[in-house]
Order: structure tokens, then C-alpha cells, then sequence
């Protein structure tokens, strides 16, 4: 995957454009079926517009990383680690 932004970019505009066209053949088929007067029908479809949309939102929506961040450093650049039974460390 490329990070170029032209690649950002057109990955957005083909996700509002599938969304758009998927929403647009779910309000389709709601009103199809207000039309032809069916009743349990457009409780369904309705259902499936309110469906979509949402999962169209919660997918659009970028996902965050809520791990903290990793914490600094505290070893100083000319620390010399000390081993066990090495002999040079401090104090024995």
C-alpha cells in the first residue's frame, strides 16, 4: 500500500462513492416497497437503511489506537550495564 496522499485520497472517494451507491439501492427498494404498499416489507427495509447507514458511519470513522504512548527513555547515553559475576561493576 502506498501513503502518498493522491492514494488517501482516492481511497476515500471510492469509499463515499460504494457507500453512497449502496445506501442509495437500500432507499431504492424502501420506497419500492412503500409504493407496492407492502407492510412488512418496509419495516424490513427500513430496517435496512437504518442498518446501512450506520455501518456506513462506524466505518468511516478512523480507527484510534488507545494504547498510551511508550514511555521515554530514562538511561543515560553513557550507561554501561553492570552484569552479575562480571567483576566490574560498582561495588563488587
Amino acid at each position: 500500500m502506498d501513503g502518498s496522499k493522491e492514494f488517501i485520497v482516492s481511497a476515500v472517494v471510492d469509499y463515499w462513492a460504494t457507500a453512497g451507491i449502496t445506501i442509495a439501492i437500500h432507499i431504492g427498494l424502501l420506497v419500492r416497497t412503500i409504493v407496492r404498499h407492502r407492510g412488512g416489507l418496509v419495516l424490513i427495509a427500513s430496517m435496512e437503511v437504518i442498518l446501512t447507514m450506520g455501518v456506513t458511519l462506524f466505518v468511516s470513522v478512523p480507527p484510534i489506537d488507545w494504547r498510551p504512548d511508550p514511555p521515554a527513555a530514562t538511561i543515560k547515553p553513557n550507561y554501561r550495564p553492570c552484569y552479575s559475576c562480571s567483576g566490574d561493576c560498582i561495588g563488587g
